[in-house]
């Protein structure tokens, strides 16, 4: 039963056999691209909120972060499939040091990153299921 991993079954496994469905799907990916971009802004910017518990200067690797979250986000909205590849290999390369960092590893937190992850997959299985519906195959 090959045909089995493509049976959709949404949230959790969107169809991405109309060219609707494939850039619905690619929007899990706009999700999660926005939602790190957000965050990753959050945290570069709160020692300037007053009364702070990280009083000091801005980080700028978070802030360079939070840009390049940003434009993968506008990538894969339109559609870019180099947009998403690259959002996903940031995403799984920057949760590994952040894990391996901070050494803590709670259910939260493999949650989020089971949701960023699959929405970063919905979005590769719908932009590559774009391009291949919008070439006639």
């Amino acid at each position: 039963m090959p045909d089995e991993i493509n049976e959709p079954n949404e949230p959790l496994w969107p169809a991405v056999d109309t060219i609707p469905s494939a850039k619905r799907a690619s929007m899990f990916g706009v999700a999660a691209a926005g939602l790190e971009a957000l965050y990753s802004a959050f945290v570069a910017l709160d020692p300037l909120i007053p009364g702070s518990v990280k009083a000091g200067s801005v980080d700028p690797w978070m802030l360079t972060a939070a840009m390049l979250m940003a434009v993968v986000a506008v990538g894969i909205y339109r559609e870019s499939r180099f947009a998403v590849v690259a959002g996903l290999l940031l995403f799984i390369l920057s949760r590994a040091a952040a894990l391996v960092a901070a050494s803590v590893f709670s259910p939260l937190t493999a949650l989020l990153i089971f949701a960023i992850l699959l929405g970063y997959i919905h979005a590769m299985r719908g932009v590559f299921a774009l391009h291949a519906l919008r070439r006639g195959g």
